[in-house]
């Protein structure tokens, strides 16, 4: 059952690990926003990115430490409230020559799938009173790593690529 002491180890994990690299991919998206934009920009807007991966990275540690059905609640409605609250981010997909944008924007839509589905997983699990099976999670959360790593390696590859070298005159 959900939230009961007597689940094990194993099924808590499958369920929260899948939620938890999702609200983490959330968080690390969320704080990329923030470094970048005091790196690159006034900073102006920093506050409420700051505020929200804060939450997130408060939601990702309660899920992970307590694996209780409220924490994994909490954990959606985080999950809900972060991608309304950042899902611009979602357009750095369109952005495929712009590595930052790219994986940020990867990053988030992954990272708002995973946790609703390890979230929602969980709930139907309980209710039903059926154990989760790690191995087809582990493919998932694996997936996703590796649909990440191809994305970042050809945003690199085709920021590279289309870049154009000027000379002095021509820039001028």
């Amino acid at each position: 059952m959900i939230g009961s002491e007597d689940s094990s180890d194993t099924e808590r994990t499958a369920h929260s690990t899948t939620q938890v690299l999702g609200l983490g991919l959330i968080t690390a998206a969320l704080l990329a926003v923030v470094v970048l934009t005091l790196i690159l920009f006034d900073g102006d807007d920093v506050p409420i990115f700051a505020v929200l991966a804060t939450v997130g990275a408060v939601v990702t540690f309660l899920v992970w430490r307590f694996d209780k059905l409220w924490a994994r609640i909490l954990g959606m409605v985080a999950t809900v409230v972060l991608g309304l609250g950042a899902f611009f981010l979602a357009f750095g997909l369109f952005q495929p020559f712009s590595p930052v944008e790219f994986i940020a924007g990867v990053a988030f839509v992954m990272g708002v799938l995973l946790s609703l589905y390890g979230g929602v997983r969980t709930l139907i699990a309980g209710r039903k009173g059926i154990s989760g099976s790690t191995t087809g999670e582990t493919r998932i959360r694996t997936g996703v790593l590796d649909v990440m790593g191809v994305a970042a390696v050809f945003s690199v590859v085709g920021f590279f690529a289309t870049r154009t070298s000027l000379s002095e005159a021509e820039a001028a």
